[in-house]
């Protein structure tokens, strides 16, 4: 409803143009989210930002994490597999590098806007000129063999 889309209008604003088209062609918008699991996930992942110390500290925050980002892939799965009934369609949006694991009869299209290819291409290249660079730096073995 209203207080999902001003969320999203917050977080995604391009999506929301997305989102209000669909829903004037009689689209339903749905929660994906459960407030709690993600406001959890966000203060676990704040206090993994702090630049922890101790070690067991660091360990029990990085597993209440873990679980929390696990708790929330299955809510998001367990959402899609309950509202999406058999022949409909839903838009997701959802950051890169998720790990919800979606219902097996469930076809996924992934679509990412011309930038982030453009910005993989960029991130491709470079990696690929610094293992060149250090390829080229390092002595052949004749060379490695001649200075023994």
């Amino acid at each position: 409803g209203d207080p999902g889309l001003k969320a999203l209008e917050e977080i995604n604003s391009g999506g929301l143009n997305l989102i209000r088209a669909r829903i004037e062609k009689g689209a339903r918008f749905e929660a994906a989210e459960q407030g709690d699991i993600i406001t959890e996930l966000m203060d676990w992942s704040r206090c993994l930002n702090l630049g922890l110390q101790n070690q067991k500290v660091f360990s029990t925050i990085y597993k209440n994490y873990t679980d929390a980002t696990n708790q929330r892939n299955t809510f998001i799965a367990s959402q899609i597999d309950t509202l999406v009934k058999s022949g409909e369609s839903c838009i997701l949006i959802m950051g890169e590098g998720h790990h919800v694991q979606f219902p097996s009869d469930i076809q996924v299209i992934y679509v990412s806007p011309p930038a982030l290819n453009e910005i993989k291409r960029w991130m491709r290249d470079q990696e690929n000129k610094r293992r060149a660079e250090e390829q080229n730096n390092q002595p052949s073995q004749e060379e490695a063999g001649d200075e023994s």
